[in-house]
């Protein structure tokens, strides 16, 4: 079903990951007939590794969906850090990481500090910088009955120093949600369009 309606809308998948312990899909999606190639690296019940080459630039991707338990997430940390180990070419993670790193990026739901430690220790051990979003500030929504809302920044997009320096236009646009909890995101490669 889900592969006939991103056909439908010129797009198909590439590499499709489920997820262990914990409903849901990672899917990677390219445009049909695009002009890159997409190489799978490693595949992980939380993550997909993947190579994508269109001269001059080849820059590995990682397309990450984190369990929302510390246990399965503290799995995940590790393994994104050794499979970038040694390597030159420029690397970035996007998805859903089910972590908030700051207080302001939570409201009506509980900011779990030693959560955000461990998800910054990672990051910051990995010398990653976060992708400039805009759009809404939060990515997941929860509407609880009696109307009271929760909604997080669980979504985000980071890249290391060289994928930055690779694409010093990109950005990313978090879209309205429709049939998910969660809004998707855009990356877009090159300079903002002014039109948008």
């Amino acid at each position: 079903y889900l592969t006939a309606f991103w056909s439908r809308l010129g797009y198909e998948a590439n590499f499709i990951q489920e997820m262990m312990g914990h409903q849901g899909e990672i899917w990677v999606l390219s445009l049909i007939n695009c002009d890159f190639d997409i190489t799978l690296v490693d595949s992980f019940h939380q993550a997909i590794t993947f190579w994508i080459m269109e001269a001059p630039v080849t820059w590995m991707c990682y397309a990450v969906y984190t369990h929302p338990t510390l246990a399965q997430c503290e799995l995940l940390w590790p393994y994104l850090h050794q499979l970038r180990e040694g390597s030159v070419n420029p690397w970035l993670l996007l998805g859903d990481f089910n972590e908030v790193i700051h207080p302001s990026k939570v409201h009506g739901y509980q900011f779990f500090p030693v959560r955000e430690a461990k998800f910054l220790n990672f990051i910051n051990a990995c010398h990653l910088l976060e992708v400039e979003a805009e759009g809404n500030g939060y990515t997941w929504f929860y509407k609880e009955q009696g109307g009271v809302s929760k909604v997080k920044k669980l979504d985000r997009v980071v890249a290391n120093l060289g994928w930055r320096s690779s694409f010093p236009g990109a950005h990313a646009l978090t879209l309205p949600r429709t049939h998910s909890d969660h809004s998707p995101i855009l990356l877009r490669l090159a300079e903002k369009d002014p039109s948008l």
